[in-house]
């Protein structure tokens, strides 16, 4: 069995599109547009691995994303640019930098864990 994506709802489907590309470089694989609501896969382009974004139309309130410590992980292949970049914007909400690594929130307040690629040399 392969993993294949993990889902978030989304409020606001351009913004969120929009968050991936700017901070993550996903782009939009396939997505489908139905009356009542509108689905996008977002992808690396490297690995199968997808991020379904559910859009459902007519919704205003925000998401209850609860209180859980569920969260998507990525890698970043420059660590100290990106960590100075989320931090320079207010992003960074917790971070471990003995591990290099820090947590984000996306638009929709779903917890982002960003590691550096470089796993050695770590305690």
């Amino acid at each position: 069995m392969e993993f294949y994506h993990v889902n978030h709802n989304v409020l606001d489907i351009d913004r969120t599109i929009a968050f991936y590309q700017d901070y993550f470089g996903l782009q939009i694989v396939k997505q489908f547009d139905e009356p009542e609501q509108k689905l996008v896969f977002l992808g690396d382009g490297k690995s199968n691995f997808l991020m379904e974004l559910t859009y459902l139309k007519g919704r205003k309130e925000p998401y209850d994303v609860g209180e859980t410590p569920f969260h998507v992980a990525f890698y970043s292949d420059n660590y100290k640019n990106d960590y100075q970049r989320h931090k320079d914007e207010g992003l960074i909400i917790d971070e471990v930098k003995a591990m290099r690594l820090h947590f984000i929130k996306d638009p929709d307040g779903y917890l982002l864990e960003i590691l550096d690629s470089d796993r050695s040399n770590l305690g």
